[in-house]
């Protein structure tokens, strides 16, 4: 549970920091994106535009005009002018006769089945450790999933398969040239994802979904009940002390660097307090519960208090935040927010 809160918490406080930060930033991204994803078919539109272009021009009434005006007596000529041999040419001219076979191209469904190419780095068993769907970022559940029961399987022959634990989900195909191309379902190439292998690990990105699963190789894969604590590992020292009993909220969180955001927070084109950034209940007997809103889950824990510091925790894992005050301060795995105690939970 902790290292997916701290995943989550992270991934949403970038999300948010991202979105404070940029202001209008988000708009002109969000346009990248879809000229992107535009430029992703233009092997495709361009000769449409062409075409509409050319429309456009034989339908202008000046150019018309001018045309009749420089000259009556070759009026019988201009459809073979308005005809250029080479505008003809151009749609065609455009289009690499390559592009099917390059498993590079960001229009995956240009792959060829019968023209794949052959990468023995792929080959092997893949387990995944890490989902991102949208701004969110999983490592131990997604959907009801455990993060490491989706798998692949990539054979010499470009064939494969994919798996939920051990469920089979599909057979595939994939194509990879220098350590890019593209999986897909076996012999649908319109069903395709890019693949991309860096630094050993494996990242496979559905662009129309916008999930990307990144993977590592294994000589075997996990045991999907493996889950229980690990006897060597303790929980963190110290006790419940009822002082912190009761509800904590976000106070404050440093989204950027420059210091503590307490106001509020443009969440993806929503107005959010910062207070329901998290949102904690610290219950008399050692549990709790974190929420958020920008998540969709709340998250259980334990807690203990040991010194200055108080950790939730479950599992071998643990976060800690520093007793300031009346605050609790956590900079851990990478955040840094504060909380304080509160009647009740803003709504």
């Amino acid at each position: 549970m902790i290292k997916k809160f701290a995943a989550l918490a992270l991934s949403a406080i970038l999300a948010c920091s991202m979105l404070a930060s940029c202001g209008e930033d988000d708009d002109s991204s969000s346009k990248k994106s879809k000229k992107n994803n535009d430029s992703a078919v233009s092997t495709v539109d361009d000769s449409d535009e062409d075409s509409e272009e050319g429309d456009e021009s034989e339908d202008d009434p000046d150019e018309s005009d001018d045309s009749e005006d420089d000259s009556d007596d070759d009026s019988e000529e201009e459809p073979e002018s308005k005809e250029d041999p080479d505008s003809k040419k151009d749609p065609d001219s455009k289009k690499d006769p390559d592009t099917k076979k390059d498993p590079d191209s960001s229009k995956n469904n240009a792959v060829d089945p019968d023209d794949l190419y052959f990468d023995k780095n792929i080959v092997g068993k893949w387990e995944a450790k890490q989902i991102n769907d949208g701004d969110m970022i999983y490592v131990k559940e997604y959907e009801n999933m455990k993060v490491k029961a989706y798998r692949m399987v990539f054979n010499k022959d470009n064939t494969g398969v994919t798996y939920n634990g051990d469920k089979k989900i599909k057979d595939i195909q994939w194509s990879v040239k220098d350590g890019s191309g593209v999986a897909f379902g076996k012999g649908d190439p319109s069903d395709a994802a890019s693949v991309k292998l860096k630094n050993g690990e494996l990242v496979v990105n559905d662009e129309q979904t916008g999930i990307s699963v990144t993977l590592k190789k294994v000589d075997k894969f996990s045991d999907l009940d493996d889950d229980k604590k690990d006897p060597d590992k303790e929980d963190p020292k110290g006790t419940v002390d009822e002082k912190y009993v009761g509800y904590w909220e976000c106070s404050g969180a440093n989204l950027d660097g420059s210091g503590y955001k307490t106001d509020s927070i443009d969440y993806r084109g929503t107005s959010i307090p910062i207070a329901r950034l998290f949102q904690f209940e610290f219950k008399k007997d050692g549990t709790g519960v974190v929420k958020s809103a920008v998540t969709s889950k709340d998250e259980s824990f334990k807690w203990s208090v040991e010194g200055d510091a108080l950790y939730i925790y479950e599992d071998d894992e643990s976060i800690k935040f520093t007793i300031s005050g009346d605050d609790l301060i956590c900079k851990d795995n990478g955040m840094d927010f504060k909380i304080k105690k509160v009647d009740k939970l803003t709504k």
